[in-house]
């Protein structure tokens, strides 16, 4: 022993000269036609392959494919020696064929026991193709210590690192335990039916994980792998589903089994419809005779089936680069995204530069004291587990504890936005029908939570409600139902507020003469009113469960309303600042309603146009969401779509806008005459918006769509729509009843006068004095005098013919002299009058719409007079026009 130890000493090390790998690629190349071989090794053939055969990608094959493959590694080895990555470090290539198609495993096994036995040289092996030989070439390796990287065979089996040490992939398998775990708490689902290929450590580790995570697996069915799918296996996996009633299933397994096991349960009308979901981290195989195999409903069952798969960073610089080679040394005129999605290309080249940069770090530790072949005990799967190498498929390249890809190489190769610090380790997809997916969601670089990129999975019956899983219990719906006391609130209050709307369009209408309701704008007035009519309306939109529609009718029934009331108060306090702050003479028809109106339209067809572009690009899709332990609620998501973002943000800036223009004229109109002067209330209003807005915001952000939330914010929106109707017509109603109350004293009944018929009296107490100025020495003192008898044609409404006129209701009499007559209307604080010369020409044109009767004295109106019926104005006018006649 001692002198095993004195030789240890002073045993002299290898030299630290450049060492040398050896890496063996091994594949089907009996695909290939015209090769040589020496036992499995391919000795000749590869240069005179007509490489042009392989340029469609359009057209692959299982040879063509594999062509491409072991290029990728072929490549990687000639960037090693090119560009000297990898200092004191060289690399060469054998090439070892392991298929034949007499005996597929049989042959594998021959080929890695020719390489095991006669090439002690090869440093590492990249390649395989089957997964069954691979199983047969990888543990063999793992037996003589030789790294092993596969590019794309999948099996569960690969993680057993008891029976593959030496074996790791780039196809991940692992890793997706914790994306499924993401993907079901983000449904909430609590139940689960756990279908694998074989009982290995994987399962034990995630089904551990689950269960952790509050997940109860129903029912775990071990499939072994080399087990044929027959009618009976297949009848045992319906039972165990039944049994269980298990609503959610995960299928660990690969190949065409999946696809096998799913339409033979669907066409047993077992676990496979609306109440169910299947999660896969593979996608189902198209079958040319599908519709053969499993009925005319093939295509429909595809729906709704959800593929977990891995995403990451990709390095298009280093593509590009490989491609540019390509097309230079082979004249091959390939696309960059062509050799991605139809290829293992890339993938082959990460895997032989991973192979080097391991065993480049190993022997860098040791000082490249030791050759390869000296240190091949440390290169199991754990020394190319965090190598710090960049690969073109993801970056870093890092393995699980497992051996596989912690990061995927099936990257989103059209999502340009992903970087080293965006990228999404797993992405969620439903299934659309064969081969078609679309994304809904991703997890972080840790796998800790899902963010929806703009949609939610579409399951099997085309809703975007995750299915209940089963006998869980889900807690209490959290939703403002009819017979709920939040219902009875809501609706009462509702009642309050159409019934105070209501009152106001009878006060608007039914005394419309008076001069607090006409100096209001009677036409803006209803509109408003009727804006405040549609907010309460609204609040039934947050009763019930929330659907697509609802989604859309809660965000056009609190803007509309809004858009409308705001434009109506802008529109008539604009056209009273443009009357009282001109200093030029206006046009009449700038002045007229109908010029208003349109302004308020406008802006109510500009908000109405933003909204039809919101609700065509939004997509609202409803989604089941736990509030907590105890209850749950349906959602609206919101679609995250740039386009629908743009549209979003122009809609905020509108109504922003709106807030803003109603502040500016509250203070434009601060100085108006106080009969027509609304500074105080549009100010009020505006305050009122925006402590309301700001409230409901608040809410949502806290609790969003919780039954508590929409009752608050329908009580908001009611108490938002109540202070207006109040500041708005509260003090006119008020002022109305006071003017009310005057005309009532000054005659029995306020409409008496209009509905009785026009009187032809002489009163002799009314009397008027006719003075003529003296003319001597330029006196003015009364030459004569003398009382002239007044004719009193009844109580009547009139007002001064101008554009804000004076409305009143009094007696009106008439003075006829010889050179005159002078018209006067008694109102009750002031009297109205207005002289007609005798060469003068009286006109009375009748307006039946509207019972009016306007006053034309040489073509110019003077004055206006309203009745309740045409009949009372009819003898107005021929009571007044026999006055003049006989004048």
């Amino acid at each position: 022993m001692l002198i095993f130890f004195l030789f240890q000493a002073i045993a002299v090390p290898a030299s630290n000269k450049p060492a040398e790998i050896v890496v063996g690629i091994i594949g089907p190349y009996g695909l290939l036609n015209g090769l040589s071989y020496n036992g499995s090794q391919v000795t000749g053939g590869l240069e005179t392959l007509n490489t042009t055969d392989f340029a469609d990608l359009s057209m692959l094959n299982p040879s063509s494919w594999w062509w491409w493959n072991q290029l990728g590694a072929q490549l990687a080895i000639q960037e090693i020696n090119e560009r000297k990555i990898f200092s004191n470090l060289s690399a060469s290539v054998k090439i070892f064929n392991d298929f034949d198609y007499d005996s597929v495993v049989g042959y594998a096994g021959q080929a890695i026991q020719d390489i095991t036995d006669n090439h002690p040289e090869i440093s590492a092996l990249q390649g395989g193709f089957y997964t069954a030989p691979s199983l047969v070439t990888a543990s063999i390796a793992s037996v003589s210590q030789i790294p092993f990287c596969g590019a794309v065979q999948y099996s569960p089996k690969f993680s057993n690192k008891f029976n593959y040490p030496f074996f790791f992939n780039l196809y991940p398998y692992s890793g997706v335990n914790n994306a499924l775990i993401v993907l079901l708490k983000y449904w909430n689902v609590r139940r689960l039916a756990y279908i694998s290929a074989d009982g290995i450590e994987n399962d034990v580790l995630a089904i551990a994980d689950l269960r952790s995570a509050g997940i109860e697996i129903v029912s775990h069915i071990v499939l072994q792998e080399d087990l044929v799918l027959d009618s009976d296996l297949i009848r045992f996996v319906a039972n165990e589903l039944t049994v269980s009633d298990a609503r959610y299933i995960y299928l660990a397994d690969a190949g065409s089994r999946p696809t096998q096991m799913y339409y033979t349960l669907a066409q047993m009308n077992v676990s496979v419809g609306p109440d169910y979901v299947w999660l896969m981290n593979t996608n189902l195989m198209f079958l040319t005779n599908g519709i053969e195999l499993y009925g005319n409903d093939y295509f429909l069952w595809a729906r709704g089936v959800i593929q977990i798969s891995g995403e990451a960073y990709l390095d298009y610089h280093k593509m590009n680069n490989i491609v540019s080679q390509i097309r230079k040394t082979y004249g091959l005129a390939v696309e960059l995204s062509d050799l991605y999605l139809l290829t293992n290309l890339f993938a082959s080249y990460d895997c032989v530069l991973l192979l080097a940069q391991g065993i480049y770090n190993v022997l860098e530790k040791t000082g490249f004291k030791y050759s390869v072949a000296e240190l091949k005990s440390q290169l199991n799967y754990t020394a190319f587990m965090d190598t710090g190498y960049e690969g073109t498929t993801s970056s870093p390249m890092k393995l699980t504890r497992f051996g596989d890809a912690a990061v995927y190489l099936n990257g989103d190769f059209l999502n340009s936005n992903l970087t080293k610090n965006n990228s999404r380790p797993y992405g969620y997809y439903y299934q659309t029908g064969f081969n078609e997916y679309r994304w809904f969601g991703s997890s972080d670089t840790n796998q800790t939570f899902i963010t929806a990129e703009g949609y939610e999975a579409i399951f099997f019956n085309g809703s975007s409600i995750p299915p209940f899983d089963g006998f869980t219990e889900m807690g209490r719906e959290s939703v403002i139902g009819l017979q709920s006391g939040y219902a009875a609130i809501i609706l009462s209050l509702e009642a309050i507020g159409l019934l105070t709307c209501l009152l106001v369009f009878h006060m608007l209408y039914k005394f419309q003469q008076f001069d607090t309701i006409r100096q209001s704008s009677v036409v803006f007035s209803r509109l408003l009113n009727g804006g405040i009519g549609l907010v309460f309306l609204s609040m039934n939109a947050f009763l019930g469960r929330q659907t697509v529609a609802l989604c859309h009718i809660q965000t056009w029934a609190q803007l509309i309303p809004f858009s409308l009331t705001i434009a109506c108060i802008l529109a008539k306090n604009c056209r009273v600042y443009l009357i009282f702050s001109s200093r030029t003479i206006i046009h009449k028809r700038w002045l007229r309603d109908r010029v208003w109106l349109g302004m308020a339209a406008g802006l109510v067809l500009i908000q109405s146009a933003l909204l039809a572009a919101w609700s065509y690009f939004n997509e609202p899709r409803i989604i089941r969401k736990s509030i907590n332990s105890q209850s749950y609620v349906y959602q609206c998501t919101q679609s995250k779509r740039s386009v629908f973002v743009n549209v979003t943000l122009a809609l905020w800036c509108f109504n922003i806008t709106l807030i803003i223009a109603s502040f500016a004229m509250s203070y434009m109109i601060r100085s108006v005459t106080a009969t027509h002067n609304e500074s105080v209330l549009v100010l009020l209003f505006s305050i009122g918006i925006i402590i309301g807005g700001s409230l409901v915001l608040l809410v949502a952000y806290e609790n969003p769509q919780s039954m508590e939330s929409f009752f608050i914010h329908a009580v908001i929106l009611w108490a938002m729509a109540m202070f207006l109707q109040v500041s708005m017509f509260g003090a006119k109603a008020v002022a109305l009843y006071f003017e009310v109350t005057k005309y009532n004293a000054l005659t029995s009944s306020l409409f008496k006068g209009i509905t009785l018929a026009p009187r032809l009296t002489a009163i002799s107490k009314q009397s008027v004095v006719e003075t003529e100025k003296a003319k001597n020495k330029g006196s003015s003192k009364p030459k004569t005098a003398k009382k002239v008898p007044a004719l009193g044609l009844g109580t009547v409404v009139g007002a001064p013919a101008d554009i804000y006129p004076t409305w009143g209701i009094g007696p009106l009499f008439v003075y006829r002299l010889p050179s005159r007559a002078i018209i006067v209307h008694q109102l009750k604080q002031e009297i109205h009058s207005f002289v007609i010369p005798s060469n003068s020409k009286v006109n009375m044109l009748f307006s039946k719409d509207i019972n009016r009767i306007t006053t034309y004295l040489n073509a110019k109106s003077i004055r206006f007079f309203e009745f309740e019926s045409e009949e009372a104005a009819m003898q107005f006018k021929h009571s007044f026009e026999q006055i003049f006649a006989e004048h």
